[in-house]
């Protein structure tokens, strides 16, 4: 992944893509037995509001140290994505404690692909298997629903997110300019 220099008054998004035929039964058991040896696995389930209040810190601690013009979220924001009928909000519950999230939207002229637009894992679950769990249940999600591809856009200068989502088979295909 390629460093991008900060320039004043912009930062860039590296898009990714994982077309929904590519995630076959052999495809998907690569990524189960990816998570397998650890001893505890998530519960993931789409949000309810009783969990905005935890979102909050593990969303805004993600993406706190990109130095990008992301802003914080608050409850409130959790709460209008939630009730997005364009957006679902699946968290990964380990231990009665909210331990990740992702975010997806449907895009395009009939929803046919969905944007993963957040991903974040609270820092004392990470590499545990969490982020490849929430991965995996965004694809049973939205395999059955007709998605033709689910995209991720990462910021440039993350490599470590960008490194685990071409991990996760995600190819390349632009980078966007804010």
């Amino acid at each position: 992944m390629r460093i991008l220099k900060k320039k004043k008054g912009f930062f860039a998004n590296v898009v990714l893509k994982l077309p929904i035929e590519k995630i076959t039964s052999e495809f998907e058991k690569k990524f189960r037995d990816r998570i397998k040896p650890y001893s505890e696995l998530p519960i993931i389930r789409e949000v309810k509001e009783d969990d905005y209040e935890s979102i909050v810190p593990i969303y805004n601690k993600a993406y706190k140290n990109l130095h990008a013009k992301i802003l914080p979220i608050n409850i409130d924001i959790v709460r209008d994505m939630d009730e997005d009928p364009e957006s679902v909000i699946l968290v990964a519950e380990m231990k009665d404690s909210i331990a990740g999230l992702i975010i997806l939207e449907f895009e395009g002229p009939n929803s046919e692909y969905v944007t993963i637009t957040d991903w974040a894992v609270s820092p004392k679950f990470r590499r545990k298997g969490i982020g490849t769990s929430l991965c995996i249940a965004a694809w049973d999600y939205f395999k059955p629903r007709g998605i033709k591809e689910i995209r991720c856009e990462v910021y440039v200068n993350n490599p470590v997110a960008y490194n685990f989502i071409k991990s996760m088979e995600f190819e390349e295909i632009r980078t966007d300019y804010y």
